[in-house]
């Protein structure tokens, strides 16, 4: 009994503690459905900013101002594409420090288009995967 009770409790342990792929990816697809929805301030929260990056002043306000140039022409070819179905995490690389990865994507838009993309990701000093830009 006491080795079945054991068993149970590593298996849930196992289950709940996500890999670092995993986690790496969910950032990567969460990071691309924001950005072709256009909502920056998700977008925003998900990009790697270095501790000296988020002591500049105005940085939230120069990277926001980034984002929504960048978005409004993307969201015009997204629009003729008829937009996204589906995005799906096709491999992920972590580095040998654990700190760095790359997660390579498949996104296929309603016109059957198929986008490969390779997304960069870095933990930051808070040890969450973040886009590396």
């Amino acid at each position: 009994m006491k080795k079945i009770l054991v068993a149970i409790m590593a298996m849930f342990l196992f289950i709940g503690c996500g890999s670092p792929e995993k986690e790496a990816e969910k950032v990567a697809i969460k990071f691309t459905e924001y950005f072709f929805e256009s909502n920056t301030e998700e977008v925003f929260k998900l990009i790697y900013l270095s501790e000296q990056d988020l002591a500049i002043e105005g940085i939230e306000e120069l990277v926001k101002g980034k984002l929504l140039s960048i978005m409004g022409t993307q969201k015009e070819k997204i629009k003729k594409m008829g937009g996204v179905k589906s995005i799906t995490a096709l491999s992920s690389k972590i580095s040998e420090d654990k700190n760095t990865a790359i997660v390579e994507l498949e996104i296929i838009f309603k016109n059957k288009e198929v986008k490969l993309d390779k997304i960069k990701l870095k933990k930051d000093h808070k040890d969450n995967w973040k886009v590396k830009l």
